[in-house]
Order: C-alpha cells, then sequence, then structure tokens
C-alpha cells in the first residue's frame, strides 16, 4: 500500500501503482496514480460481481476508470492502517507508533516490528483481523 509502504504483492515494474481501496468505495487521490501508471493493482476487502457498479451511487465513489485496473487482490483488512469505508477506519494509535519508529531508528525498526513475511504475519502484528475492522470510522 502505497501510504504505508506495506509490500502487497510481488515487485512491479516502476510504472505500476498498488491502490488499496475498498470494493463499496475508493477515494483519495490515487485516481491520478491510476492514470499515470502502466498498470494499477487494486486491493481490496470485498470481492463483489461487476453489477454491483452498475447503480449510478457506487459507481461514482470509484474515483477512476475501471479499465485503468489491470489486476484486483482480495485482501481483508488489507488497507490498515488506512481506512477502508465504510467497513473500518483509520489505525490512528498504529500511525503513531509507525511515526515513532521512524523518528527512533527509521524505517527498519519499524518493519522489523509489524511487517514479517506476509499480510497474515502483518495483520497478527497489528492485533489481528478483527481489531483491523472493529476500528471505529471517522466523523467529518
Amino acid at each position: 500500500c502505497l501510504v504505508c509502504a506495506k509490500p502487497r504483492v510481488a515487485p512491479l515494474a516502476r510504472s505500476a501503482v498498488i491502490c488499496c481501496a475498498a470494493s463499496k468505495s475508493a477515494s483519495g487521490s490515487k485516481h491520478c496514480l491510476a492514470r499515470a501508471a502502466n498498470k494499477t493493482v487494486v486491493s481490496v476487502d470485498e470481492l463483489v460481481p461487476s453489477d454491483y457498479f452498475h447503480n449510478a451511487d457506487v459507481a461514482r465513489r470509484v474515483y477512476w476508470e475501471r479499465n485503468l485496473t489491470s489486476h484486483i487482490v482480495h485482501i481483508p483488512g488489507g488497507a490498515h492502517p488506512s481506512s477502508s469505508d465504510p467497513l473500518y477506519g483509520y489505525d490512528m494509535k498504529h500511525y503513531k507508533e509507525y511515526a515513532a519508529a521512524l523518528a527512533e531508528g527509521g524505517y527498519d525498526g519499524w518493519s522489523e516490528a509489524y511487517l514479517g513475511d506476509s499480510e497474515s504475519s502483518y495483520q497478527r502484528n497489528v492485533g489481528g483481523l478483527e481489531a483491523i475492522q472493529t476500528l471505529p470510522l471517522p466523523v467529518y
């Protein structure tokens, strides 16, 4: 995920972008990245049928054209520590731990403590998928 530097899939060419998005909502400036890249890999919390996006109210929340998506990877909880509205909110505690780790010794200390060798390891190290899915949604 570009937001938190977690590895999501095997390394891609420099002209690729990885976006984390809920299947029901995708926001932020990732649309610019998707348009600029030759390949766009989107990680999603839920897989839904294509006709789910035939509803205009749903389709308008996907901020890039679907034809720009090269691959979809199903990773429940994969947007952590960012939010995946409406499924779970931001993990502000983890963002603060990340910032403190960077200030104290850089990225390596944080990555050794949290990343592990897989997404499952990472999620286990941050309290598990259930903990991620219970993060409160932000109120704007």
